[in-house]
């Protein structure tokens, strides 16, 4: 496990799973600790895994700076690495529709859903 500097507001802490890299993420994530949440994914990528899961699930708030910290993770990601994004609740699934991001990004409701090895494109 590896524990980025905490901020009080938000948590990120990343884990290998497998060929899977999770990054879980825990609080608030907006202009003050987007920052911490790149850095985690930049790493994430870096190790090249065959998946990178962002875990949403604890995120309390997601405002601009967060969505746009998805989409330079989706890009950076690029073709070789799996990007994969855990939301399910309305504080961060909301935003995400909002903006059409649903429509870029690969979400899931649970991590182990991001995890299973081929998951079902039409659902």
């Amino acid at each position: 496990h590896m524990t980025h500097p905490d901020s009080p507001l938000c948590r990120v802490t990343s884990r290998t799973a497998g060929t899977a890299v999770v990054v879980e993420v825990a609080g608030e994530v907006d202009l003050l600790t987007a920052g911490d949440v790149a850095a985690a994914i930049t790493e994430g990528v870096s190790a090249a895994p065959a998946v990178l899961v962002l875990d949403l699930t604890d995120v309390s708030f997601l405002d601009s700076a967060g969505l746009a910290l998805l989409a330079r993770g989706h890009m950076s990601a690029g073709e070789r690495v799996a990007f994969r994004v855990v939301a399910s609740h309305p504080a961060t699934l909301k935003p995400i529709r909002l903006t059409g991001m649903d429509r870029m990004l690969a979400l899931f409701d649970t991590v182990a859903d991001a995890l299973d090895p081929a998951p079902d494109p039409t659902t």
